[in-house]
């Protein structure tokens, strides 16, 4: 599989992805919904399912996308 370029997602949005987290004999369930939970946190899922709870307009979406990079650069500007 080839490197994703920098910024752009590895696989296509429309394509299901599972998480899986493997148990071993000992292992407590808390411990894996712990795993689970970070695993879904890092691949972004909750993040894009937020994201297109409701649909944005293209003005509203770019109004937005402004804002954060104001907020980016406000923030560098401070350190």
């Amino acid at each position: 599989m080839q490197a994703a370029p920098r910024g752009r997602l590895a696989f296509s949005p429309t394509e299901a992805h599972m998480i899986e987290v493997t148990i071993g004999e000992g292992d407590r369930l808390d411990g894996a919904l712990k795993a689970f939970k970070k695993k879904v946190i890092k691949a972004g899922i909750l993040k894009d399912l937020r994201a297109k709870r409701h649909y944005l307009k293209p003005s509203e979406a770019k109004k937005l996308k402004s804002a954060a990079a104001r907020r980016r650069k406000r923030k560098a500007a401070r350190f």
